[in-house]
């Protein structure tokens, strides 16, 4: 039988380890390495264009010549003496109310439906949440034949003998930009259910006991335990809901060509399209842009300072 035994220089040789410290060195260097790509392309392709988006709303570049002479605050007082663009932020004011209001209460109301498991939970899961993964491209035709005069909602009116609440919906003057908003919410509602689904799955069945023990049942029990577990969900959801309102413009687009008869159902971003690839006056856009950037930074801050104070 062969000899197996280890050499006694070899066993008593200790196996050397690096300090703690270089260790650490080497591993912060490796993990720098690793995240070097994704940190170069997000500083170039997200925060690089959005600072030149900037500088370009501060500059007289309105050709197609590429000229970026610092003309200040100019492209932005031309905004607000435009016509145009004060409708436009009137539509969005009116656009992103709606929008967030169906939302967060129809997909508020479809999470307590399915609070508590019933039969074929996961078909209806399915069916609620199957407009979010649809494009807004093709929401937009889908609904723009929903809501022809002649077909789709009218007609379904018609045969249910409810005419008189037939609309031209986005072609009306008054309520353009509003009938937009459905199909939007219809897209998003099921995704803000899932948020508001998951909160009221994650309460503990000891606090629902307790609930239930205090006799707080039914609409007591949504009343004064589940509305305040929503809380901070929904405030999540508007600041998503929010941001994505400002940056809508495909669905528009699909349905109403975009601006619509008397920009009825125009939107900033909308504008902000025509005006820097259409008309070549990239500053102008430019500034059209910078100001939906802020008004997003500004509903981010409170939601960043709720989630530091948490």
């Amino acid at each position: 039988m062969a000899n197996t035994a280890v050499p006694m220089s070899r066993q008593n040789t200790p196996v050397t380890q690096p300090p703690p410290s270089k260790r650490r060195v080497t591993e912060r260097v490796q993990a720098a390495m690793m995240l070097a790509p994704t940190i170069t392309i997000v500083l170039i392709f997200i925060y690089g264009f959005l600072f030149w988006t900037i500088f370009l709303s501060f500059s007289g570049w309105n050709d197609v010549n590429f000229e970026v002479p610092f003309v200040g605050l100019r492209n932005y007082l031309r905004l607000f003496d435009n016509a145009r663009f004060m409708i436009d932020i009137t539509n969005q004011l009116w656009f992103s109310a709606f929008f967030l209001a169906q939302c967060l209460g129809f997909g508020f109301l479809l999470a307590v439906l399915l609070d508590r498991p019933i039969w074929g939970e996961d078909v209806f899961k399915t069916i609620y949440i199957f407009p979010f993964a649809v494009s807004s491209i093709v929401t937009g035709v889908i609904w723009r034949w929903l809501m022809y005069p002649d077909t789709g909602i009218n007609l379904l009116f018609d045969m249910a003998g409810i005419g008189f609440l037939k609309s031209k919906w986005y072609a009306e003057p008054s309520i353009g930009i509003i009938a937009v908003s459905i199909p939007a919410a219809w897209q998003m509602t099921g995704y803000t259910m899932a948020l508001f689904l998951a909160t009221l799955r994650g309460i503990s069945s000891d606090l629902r006991e307790a609930a239930a023990m205090d006799g707080a049942t039914g609409w007591q029990y949504y009343r004064y335990v589940a509305f305040p577990a929503c809380i901070p969900t929904t405030y999540s959801a508007t600041v998503i809901l929010g941001m994505l309102s400002l940056r809508t413009y495909d669905l528009p687009a699909a349905m109403t060509g975009g601006a619509g008869p008397n920009y009825r159902t125009d939107l900033a971003s909308n504008f902000m399209f025509e005006t820097a690839f259409q008309q070549y006056r990239y500053s102008l856009g430019a500034a059209i842009a910078s100001l939906v950037i802020v008004i997003s930074i500004i509903l981010l801050i409170p939601y960043i300072r709720e989630a530091e104070s948490q």
